[in-house]
């Protein structure tokens, strides 16, 4: 499933994810999240998109019964930090070497910070 990120009542897109719901591990995992191009360096448009686009991650698993369980395999070691100090990650470690999870707490957590309206 693939999920766009707008301003509330705006068209224009400020982030993407796609996820993939595992039934057998209960958990969703993170395809790929990536920010517009106007929202990424020190002159973005708009901070906070990437914790908005986990923070849908996060709500999909909730909905689906796998209590906010997500994971995703970073595309580096700058990545792996950032994803822990930003939305509270723990690096597995394998399969790959960057893959991570966010569990119940920090997934709640992420709900808590950023907030989500559903468009039709």
């Amino acid at each position: 499933d693939i999920y766009k990120l707008t301003i509330a009542g705006g068209k224009e897109i400020q982030g993407l994810i796609a996820l993939t719901k595992f039934e057998r591990d209960k958990a969703v995992y993170v395809n790929i999240a990536e920010s517009a191009g106007h929202n990424l360096g020190k002159d973005k448009k708009y901070s906070g998109v990437g914790g908005h686009l986990f923070a849908i991650a996060a709500k999909r698993s909730l909905d689906l019964g796998y209590g906010g369980f997500v994971f995703m395999d970073a595309k580096n070691l700058e990545l792996v930090k950032h994803y822990q100090d930003a939305l509270g990650a723990v690096l597995l470690g394998r399969p790959h070497p960057y893959r991570m999870f966010i569990d119940e707490e920090a997934a709640n957590n992420l709900l808590r910070i950023y907030t989500l309206e559903e468009g039709k």
